[in-house]
C-alpha cells in the first residue's frame, strides 16, 4: 500500500528524530533518501596503552584521528510503500 505524501514525510521526521537523538547527523537529505554521520570515537585506554608502549609515537596517529575526524556514515531509505531499507 503506497503512503501518503504526508505519511511518508512524518516517516522519514520520525526516522530522522530517532537518529539524530541517537548523536547522528544529517548529511544530505534527496527525495526519499537520508545520508547521515557521526564521528567515530576513540577508544583511550588503548591508545593510552599503546602512548606508553611505543613512546609516545602512537601519538601521532591520533593526532591525525582528531584532526582528520573518522566518521562513520549511513544511509536510510524510505519507500513509497513505508519499508525503510538502512544501507
Amino acid at each position: 500500500m503506497k503512503l501518503t505524501k504526508s505519511e511518508h514525510d512524518a516517516l522519514v521526521a520520525a526516522k530522522v528524530a530517532e537518529f539524530t537523538s541517537r548523536g547522528w547527523e544529517v548529511e544530505g537529505y534527496f527525495n526519499d533518501t537520508i545520508v547521515m554521520s557521526k564521528r567515530k570515537k576513540l577508544s583511550f585506554p588503548l591508545h593510552l596503552f599503546l602512548a606508553l608502549i611505543t613512546g609516545g609515537l602512537s601519538l601521532i596517529y591520533v593526532l591525525v584521528k582528531l584532526v582528520n575526524g573518522d566518521r562513520e556514515s549511513m544511509t536510510i531509505r524510505v519507500r513509497d510503500d513505508g519499508e525503510i531499507r538502512y544501507i
